[in-house]
């Protein structure tokens, strides 16, 4: 769709989003998405984001996860951390028998 390379490298977005909403609301949704080339779905999201958040809901939302399930927890962190720096030989010890599993030569 066009609307997709008309807002791609736009710097304001969200003025363009305005506008479309607004054409939308005074002659309806299929002509604002005939004047802004874009699709009627298209149109609606912004007009449905707008009636729900306000002028908000016009802005990009980030896209980064909200929650990361297998992030550790900042405690358990810091708990690894403390028990490598009290006990560096463990880890060390850890590492030359893994190798050694797996068949390499372990120099110190």
């Amino acid at each position: 769709m066009e609307y997709y390379l008309i807002i791609k490298d736009m710097s304001n977005k969200f003025n363009y989003r305005l506008r479309m909403v607004e054409y939308a609301l005074k002659y309806g949704k299929s002509q604002a998405a005939r004047e802004c080339k874009t699709t009627r779905k298209t149109v609606r999201k912004w007009v449905e984001r707008f009636r729900q958040e306000g002028l908000e809901g016009l802005k990009d939302k980030k896209k980064a996860p909200k929650h990361i399930p297998h992030k550790l927890k900042p405690e358990d962190e810091t708990k690894i951390v403390e028990l490598r720096q009290k006990h560096p030989k463990v880890l060390s010890l850890v590492r030359e028998k893994s190798k050694k599993r797996k068949g390499e030569i372990y120099l110190r």
